[in-house]
Formats: C-alpha cells, sequence, structure tokens
C-alpha cells in the first residue's frame, strides 16, 4: 500500500479511529519501509477496537441507488453508445425519487423489457431490476412444480376477477444463447418432458420466446429445441466453424427463466393482474440429461428394450460411494463416455422384441402353451407392441399429452393380464412373464440389488402422462373459477406438492439376480427416474439411496423441542446418531443444526456410533471423503468465536461410549435411530380385499396411506411397499409382480400386496432401544419418513 494512500485512508476514517492508534498509524504511515519501532508501536493496538484495520482494509463501497446506477451504466459500460434516449434517461430521473418506496410503474416495466438485452451485460444490475419488478423468482428443478406454484402464487391476491382470465409465460433468452450457450441436452429434456403441459392448456397460456429474429421462420426453442437447433445448424452449414451442440453444466447453460403475468381478458382489453418469475434450473449432476438420446436409441431398435448399467464404487476421491440418482458419478456410463446414459448404441442393444416373440412360438412348441394360448398371448403382445412403439415415438417428437400414452399403458396391463390367465406354471413366470416385465427397466450390476426404472417404462410413462394431466387442470380451474376456497392454501399447495414429486407407478419391480426373482421398491425417484432397491436390509448390505434431508430436518425440529424445555442444555448439547450406515446423514443434521444458532448460545456435538466397527469405520471413511466435497458444508475455525466452531461432529466406537451411570448421568441428551428398526423388517405378500380400479386421471397414489391397520393387541407394523389402491393396469401389473416373486400362479378371485413386517418383539431391534435407552435422555426413530418418537426422562 503506497504511504499517501494509506495517510488519505487515516485521514478519512479519523474519527472512528482511536487518538493514540491514529497518532502511532501516522508515524507508522511516515516511517521507512520495514522500520520495526513504528510497526511494534502500532501492534500494541486493537485491531478492530481502536479502529485500525479501517485504515488497512479496503472501503466498501456504496451502493447506487438500481436509477442511479442503470444511468451510470448507460453512460460508461454499455458496449451500444447513445443507447439511452431523453425520454429514458427522463424515467431513471423521476425513478430516483420513488425506487425508496417501491414505486414502480408500467412505464418502469417497459423501459426494462425495451432495454433488457443491453442490461444484461451487467448481470448484477439486471437481477436488481428483476427483483424490483418482479419480485423474488419461484425457483423449480421440475416444472410441473414449478408451473403449479406460480399459478397459486398469481392467484393468491386475487379478488373477485371479471372477464376470462390467461397466463403469459415470456422468455427473454436470445437467439445466440439457445444456439451456444444453453445445453442442448437439458433443452430436449425439457421439451420432451413438458411439451405436453402447453398442448393441455391450450388458450389458457401464451408462450413467447423473444429476441428470436423478426425475419426467423424458427421453431420454437422452449418446446421443440431439437427441430431448433436442428434448424440453426442447417443454416450454419456453410460456414468455416460448424454449430455444434453445447454441453456446459454451468449454470446459467441449464436455466430458464420466466416472465410470467396473470392477464385479465374483457371485452377486448387486458389489464395484467398479477406478474412473477419462474425460474426452472436442471441439476447437472441428477440423472435425465440422456433421456431422449437414450430413448431415440431404443426406438432405432425397435423400442422394447431392457438395459444394464454398471454401478462406480470409488467416487473421484477414492473413497466408496452408493448409487444416487442424485448424482451421476456414481453409476458408469452405458453410451461413450455419457455418465448417466442407460441404453448402450442400437448395434449393443439386444431386440427383447424378438426374443419375446420367439419365447412364445418356444413354450408352444414345448407344449407349455396351447395354440389358442399361444394366439390369445401373440394378439396381447402384437397390439401392446404398436401402441408402446407409438407412445416412445410421441413422447420424444410431440408430448404426452397424446392418448397414445395412455393406451399403451392399457395395452401392458391387458398383455399382463393375459399371461396371468394362459402363461401358468413356472417354466412360463420365470421365462417369459418375468422377461415381459423387464420391458423398460434397467438392472444396476452390483452386489446389492437394485433397478432404475426410467421415463420410458409403460407404467411410468402413464404416470407422467397423468402428472401432466393432473397441473393442466389444476391451472385451468383455477383460471375460469369465479371464487376460489381453500380450506388452507399452504397445506394444499403443500400437498399438491408431494403429488407431483412422487413416483406414482410402478414403485415396485422384479429384479432377477441368478435366475431368482428378487422383490425391489422406490426407494428415491428424481426426474421421472426411480431407484428400486431390496425393501429390507441384512447386516452385510449398505445404505439405500436414501434422501436424508427430511431425517435432517426433524432432527433440528426435536432438538429445538428438547432446548425448548431445557434451555440450560444448549450450552453443552450432545446428539449421537445410533448406527447410521453412511456419511449422508451427519452430514445433513451438521447443515440442519447450524440454522437454529440462537445469540451464540448453542453447542452441539454429533457422534457417531455403530454397533459393527466395520460399517463405523466406513462411515468414518466416507465423512473425510464427502467432507471436501461438500461446499454446504459449514467449515469450522478452531478460533472464530461463532456457531460454526461450536458444532462438532465424530466417530465413537462402542467401548468409549459410557453407558447410564448409576447416578442416572447418562453420555448424551437425544439419540436418532436412523433406519434401524428396517434391518429386522421382513417383506412379505399379504392378501387385499378386492377393491374397484380406480380411474387412471382421478388416482393419486400419494393420497392414500401406506399403513396397514394393526390389532388392538398386535405388536407388529406393517408399511404397504405399493399404493393399496391401484388402476386397472396397476393392478395387472402389481399381481404379475406377485406371481414371479412368490413363485405362485395368481388367482382371478385374490389380490396381494407387498409388504414390510416389522415385528416388535424382535431380539435385535429390543437390544437396539435398549442401548439407546442407556444413551441419551430422549431418543428418536426414523423409519422411511415415518417418526416414532420415545420421551426417556427420568
Amino acid at each position: 500500500m503506497d504511504p499517501e494512500e494509506l495517510v488519505e485512508r487515516i485521514e478519512a476514517n479519523s474519527a472512528d479511529i482511536a487518538d493514540a492508534a491514529r497518532l502511532a498509524l501516522e508515524a507508522f504511515a511516515a516511517a521507512p519501509v520495514g522500520d520495526a519501532e513504528a510497526s511494534d508501536a502500532l501492534a500494541q493496538f486493537e485491531w478492530e477496537a481502536d479502529g485500525v484495520y479501517l485504515a488497512f482494509d479496503k472501503p466498501k463501497e456504496k451502493q447506487l441507488g438500481l436509477a442511479e446506477s442503470t444511468i451510470h451504466f448507460f453512460d460508461h459500460d454499455c458496449d451500444q453508445e447513445n443507447a439511452l434516449d431523453a425520454e429514458g434517461r427522463k424515467l431513471l430521473e423521476d425513478l430516483k425519487g420513488r425506487e425508496r418506496r417501491s414505486d414502480f410503474t408500467e412505464e418502469d416495466e417497459e423501459f426494462f423489457v425495451k432495454q433488457r438485452r443491453l442490461l444484461e451485460q451487467d448481470a448484477k444490475l439486471c437481477s436488481r431490476w428483476e427483483k424490483a419488478l418482479y419480485g423474488k423468482p419461484i425457483e423449480c428443478n421440475d416444472f410441473f412444480d414449478g408451473f403449479a406454484r406460480v399459478v397459486n402464487s398469481l392467484h393468491a391476491g386475487l379478488r373477485d376477477p371479471q372477464g376470462d382470465r390467461i397466463l403469459r409465460f415470456s422468455v427473454a433468452k436470445g437467439r445466440k444463447e439457445w444456439r451456444e450457450r444453453f445445453n442442448y441436452d437439458a433443452g430436449s429434456y425439457f421439451s420432451a418432458m413438458y411439451r405436453g403441459l402447453k398442448e393441455l392448456m391450450g388458450l389458457k397460456a401464451e408462450w413467447k420466446v423473444e429476441r428470436l429474429g423478426s425475419n426467423a421462420n424458427l421453431p420454437d426453442p422452449l418446446f421443440e429445441y431439437e427441430a431448433f437447433f436442428a434448424k440453426e445448424k442447417e443454416l450454419r452449414s456453410d460456414k468455416k466453424n460448424k454449430l455444434k451442440p453445447n454441453s456446459s453444466l454451468s449454470r446459467l447453460a441449464l436455466q430458464i427463466k420466466f416472465d410470467v403475468a396473470l392477464v385479465q381478458v374483457s371485452k377486448d382489453k387486458e389489464t395484467v393482474l398479477a406478474k412473477t418469475q419462474l425460474l426452472w434450473s436442471y441439476k447437472p449432476t441428477a440423472i435425465g440429461l440422456s433421456m431422449v438420446a437414450d430413448m431415440r436409441r431404443l426406438l432405432e431398435k425397435g423400442a422394447v428394450g431392457s438395459t444394464e448399467v454398471y454401478r462406480r464404487l470409488v467416487s473421484k476421491k477414492g473413497g466408496v460411494q452408493n448409487v444416487s440418482l442424485h448424482d451421476t458419478g456414481t453409476l458408469e456410463a452405458t453410451y461413450s463416455a455419457d455418465a448417466g446414459s442407460l441404453v448402450p448404441a442400437a448395434n449393443r442393444l439386444r431386440s427383447l422384441r424378438h426374443e419375446i416373440k420367439g419365447r412364445i412360438k418356444d413354450l408352444a412348441e414345448e407344449g407349455r402353451l396351447t395354440a389358442h394360448q399361444r394366439d390369445e398371448i401373440r394378439s396381447s403382445w402384437d397390439k401392446f407392441e404398436e401402441d408402446y412403439i407409438k407412445a416412445m415415438q410421441d413422447f420424444v417428437s410431440t408430448g404426452l399429452h397424446g392418448e397414445a400414452v395412455m393406451r399403451q399403458a392399457e395395452s401392458f396391463g391387458a398383455l399382463l393380464s393375459t399371461l396371468m390367465a394362459h402363461a401358468r406354471g413356472d417354466v412360463c413366470r420365470s421365462r417369459f412373464v418375468s422377461e415381459v416385465l423387464s420391458i423398460g427397466t434397467v438392472c444396476v450390476v452390483g452386489s446389492n440389488p437394485a433397478m432404475i426404472i426410467p421415463p420410458w417404462h409403460p407404467e411410468r410413462m402413464k404416470a407422467l402422462a397423468v402428472k401432466s394431466r393432473r397441473v393442466a387442470g389444476f391451472a385451468t380451474h383455477l383460471l375460469s373459477s369465479g371464487n376460489i376456497l381453500y380450506g388452507d392454501r399452504e397445506i394444499f399447495m403443500r400437498e399438491l406438492s408431494d403429488e407431483i414429486a412422487h413416483p406414482f407407478y410402478p414403485e415396485i419391480a422384479v429384479l432377477n439376480r441368478g435366475g431368482v426373482p428378487t422383490l425391489v421398491s422406490e426407494s428415491s425417484t428424481v426426474n421421472g427416474y426411480s431407484l428400486l432397491e431390496s425393501p429390507t436390509r441384512g447386516l452385510e448390505e449398505a445404505m439405500t439411496d436414501v434422501d436424508p434431508t427430511s431425517a435432517a430436518k426433524q432432527a433440528r425440529e426435536l432438538l429445538e423441542r428438547y432446548v425448548g424445555l431445557q434451555p440450560h442444555e444448549a450450552s453443552n448439547l450432545s446428539i449421537v446418531l445410533y448406527n447410521a450406515d453412511a456419511a449422508d446423514l451427519p452430514l445433513a443434521t451438521v447443515r440442519e443444526l447450524s440454522s437454529i444458532q440462537e445469540e451464540g448460545k448453542l453447542q452441539c456435538s454429533v457422534s457417531v456410533r455403530h454397533s459393527d466397527p466395520a460399517k463405523l469405520r466406513g462411515v468414518y471413511g466416507e465423512l473425510v471423503n464427502k467432507a471436501g466435497d461438500n461446499p454446504d458444508l459449514p467449515m469450522v475455525s478452531e478460533t472464530s468465536d461463532n456457531f460454526i466452531s461450536k458444532l462438532r461432529i465424530s466417530v465413537t466406537p462402542i467401548s468409549s461410549t459410557p453407558v447410564e451411570s448409576t447416578h442416572g448421568f447418562k453420555a448424551f441428551d437425544v439419540a436418532f435411530l436412523h433406519d434401524v428398526v428396517a434391518r429386522a423388517a421382513q417383506s412379505e405378500w399379504l392378501p387385499v380385499q378386492w377393491t374397484n380400479d380406480r380411474p387412471n386421471l382421478e388416482h393419486a397414489p400419494s393420497r392414500w396411506s401406506y399403513r396397514s391397520v394393526s390389532g388392538e393387541n398386535e405388536l407388529k407394523s406393517t408399511t404397504f411397499l405399493t399404493c393399496p389402491w391401484q388402476t386397472a393396469s396397476g393392478w395387472a401389473y402389481v399381481s404379475a409382480v406377485g406371481a414371479v416373486c412368490r413363485q405362485t400362479d395368481a388367482s382371478p378371485e385374490q389380490r396381494f400386496l407387498p409388504a414390510r413386517r416389522i415385528s416388535l418383539q424382535n431380539p435385535a431391534l429390543a437390544g437396539m432401544i435398549k442401548d439407546a435407552h442407556e444413551l441419551a435422555e430422549w431418543g428418536a426413530m426414523l423409519e422411511s419418513g415415518v417418526w416414532a418418537r420415545y420421551n426417556w426422562l427420568e
């Protein structure tokens, strides 16, 4: 730092610097470089208390107002000279007096829309304008969810609307941005997954992509991205630099920002009733970017297929990792080097159509099918094959709104019902029925049983089509209703979001492991893909891909209650995570606990304990591996006196954990038992009462309870692995899965559902609860998202 600059800072901040410190600073500034005496004299003063830092820290620039910042931008930073005309300058001068009152007018919005292309040169300034005019944008990763939330938000303050209402979606992403800066796979995914919503909304929603050029006759990049890119490539085929698909995973390359307005149309006059912004973004590591490419490779081979993907056991940092749909780095690339792809090149893809037709012929020649049975099965198969291929083509080219998608699900259900009636016996079930059930599935090769249900599974395609119709129906109802009444708006929208996030169908499947059928059930769902794993866990199996966020939030809520009842414990709080099998839960718990700081009084230690020393060592290795990869994890500083430095995580072997002393002292305040009961659970197929088939467009699995009613004197807890109420094709699928897994022919008079049953008389479970009782004052158990709390206060 120049002595002159140091003197200027001392003079500018002289009022805030102690007199003695100011004299020492002036002597230090006047002394030659390296003068030890001047440095020692200055070092005697406090850095902050005496104001010494004011002379050395770079002063913070005072942020200009929005209007003044905009004028400064056009005068000094804008690439286009004289872009701000006299009318615009006058509007900004007038805005200086209004912006403090947040008094923005339609003229201000018109100015922003007109100058938006130039203002985007300064991202921060453009963001300030958007926030001032539209408020904080609604963010989403699933456009179905974001669309529903936007419609609800725009109607929140509406009173007695007159005339028709429509939604107007505008995207201010320029032609060059769509062509060169937007991720090609993200654009293809968005178009294929959500274009049906545009068709279902019809005239109730307008979609406008701005800045494409007035003379350009281009396909819509929002819902026809592949066609748009192909047209742009064709127009630039004669140029030296050929256009290539963008594969960037940057934040801007995976985002689409919508300006959304609720417009009232009455007597040819439009009135904007409300407006907001919707920001859709794709998580770069999540599975799904290869969806359209995978489906096109399947179509090359006849659409009907079943594939495999290998799990990547070791992370980039050398640590052991589990399969996660949120991280494609846990899967090996099936096509080229594209991690997250699930379908190999067409020349390496086996024709399942040909194999199934050959299987029908072979079983008939062996005498296991009569001529009549063969003809019935072949007729049902041909119908399903035709409908399935058409549905796949519609999915990637026209959208999920077409009737072909729903029709193929009905054909699939009819095929399975035909197989249950005619393909009977162990040989037919193992060689044929199980093969048909594998259509549209992806087997995860590895030690633990796992399977991925992609969006092109027959039942999953139906589920996505139903969601499209459900969301469009909700929006159309709000736009058409004169009076909208909610019991509780927040609860309704929370339940609607849960409904959209639910996988719907299928929730179970059959995985063939060495010729033995194994039942797997849904453990996580993202972007239309579901990971299915064993519903019960043996001692040797690793933790499934269960998102620990909900468990960590419950841990925070329980600790808040504990501290609220016993405030004196806040200064020395200790919790133990009992038998946590992976580092995800401890890390998520630390993140959640960092949010409950209250005036720096809370001090907490988090211990991880496991009855298996080998698994405890594995958790420790994962903690070391994942802590460095997690940007959201609070960093601990030994010297800082803040909440983060008072939050510790430790790995504790059994031998170092004291049990309850004779004086009643317990080592921990709260013990969290995560998924320990699941290890003692057994999966069973239980008979259920015959129920009428639910209509496809009305059935919502998330609205039904999955828990079976227990008798008053029973010590068992039973949870169904799939919804106890199903559609017609859903029951056909569940019955076929049950027949293969139970190795018994299905009976048309009886229905079975898979369930996970837990006996509270299990000695291992009783031992765990007793151990936790001796360790902590309070205990809490999380089992598949359902909490059972036990207060163990003396």
